[in-house]
């Protein structure tokens, strides 16, 4: 559709009409001009008639097809441009998500690091640190 526009757009241009061109012959020179040539031999060149304009006609079966499916081609690339957006969007917001958690679980970790050697050897903060290695082992973090 994009490129049957500007196509359709030159056809409706309408063109020059036709005008008589003089050929002088100056010193020996032949020279074309629009005006005639004074003292010169001079022969008027007539240009030809340009072809009767016909009345706009009716598309064919293949050129409305064509429209057809130039039409149905820009919805479909629409809808595709519509669908990598969105799911940019949608890895954008996963990708956030994923972060978050990488930075919570980092968090926890941290605290339960800090605290004494003896009651991060007890079996909950053992736990809690095989549980938060774990998790962000699987996130990637």
């Amino acid at each position: 559709m994009r490129t049957i526009l500007p196509l359709l757009i030159c056809l409706a241009i309408p063109t020059a009409g036709a005008q008589s061109i003089n050929r002088c012959k100056i010193d020996g020179k032949t020279v074309y001009t629009d005006q005639p040539c004074a003292g010169s031999l001079q022969h008027q060149v007539e240009r030809a008639e340009p072809a009767p304009q016909q009345a706009p006609r009716r598309m064919s079966d293949a050129e409305h097809n064509n429209l057809g499916l130039a039409e149905q081609w820009d919805r479909r690339m629409a809808q595709r441009d519509s669908d990598l957006a969105n799911e940019q969007v949608a890895m954008q917001y996963q990708a956030t998500v994923v972060s978050n958690e990488c930075r919570d679980l980092r968090a926890r970790r941290d605290q339960i690091q800090r605290l004494p050697l003896t009651v991060q050897q007890l079996d909950p903060s053992r736990s809690e640190m095989n549980r938060i290695r774990l998790r962000m082992n699987q996130l990637h973090c």
